[in-house]
C-alpha cells in the first residue's frame, strides 16, 4: 500500500478502514464458532445451526468484502473507493450507538471536498 502523508485528507479514513477490515476478520471466524456453543447450550438442532452459521458468516464476510475495496481503492487514490466507502459506511450507521456516531462521521470525512478533489472523484 503506497505511503500517503500524516497530513493526507484520507489518514482517518485509512484507520477507520484497517480497524473495520480487522473487526469483519474476527466477525467471519468467531460468528460460526460462537453460534456453534450458544447452539449446543441452548439445544438448537444441528441443521438450523449450520445455517445460522452459514448465513452470519456470509454477512460478516460482504461487509467485510466491502471495506477491501474501499481501503485498496485509497491506497491507489481510485474514484470508485467514494460510493464503496459511502456503502460500508452506510451499513455501520445501524451499529448503534458507537458505528452510528463514527459512521456518521466518517460520511462526512469522505464526502468532504478535500477527500473528492484527492481521489479524483467527480459526482
Amino acid at each position: 500500500m503506497p505511503d500517503t502523508p500524516k497530513d493526507s485528507p484520507v489518514t482517518g479514513l485509512k484507520a477507520w478502514y484497517i480497524t473495520m477490515i480487522v473487526l469483519g476478520a474476527i466477525g467471519t471466524i468467531g460468528s460460526a464458532t460462537l453460534l456453534g456453543t450458544l447452539a449446543g447450550l441452548i439445544g438448537i438442532d444441528f441443521p438450523n445451526m449450520i445455517l445460522a452459521a452459514f448465513i452470519f458468516s456470509f454477512i460478516h464476510f460482504a461487509y467485510f468484502v466491502l471495506y477491501i475495496i474501499s481501503l485498496a481503492g485509497l491506497a491507489k487514490r481510485k474514484p470508485f473507493s467514494v460510493p464503496w466507502g459511502r456503502a460500508a459506511l452506510i451499513i455501520t450507521l445501524l451499529w448503534i450507538p458507537v458505528g452510528t456516531i463514527a459512521g456518521g462521521l466518517m460520511l462526512r470525512k469522505i464526502n468532504s471536498p478535500e477527500v473528492k478533489k484527492y481521489l479524483n472523484y467527480r459526482n
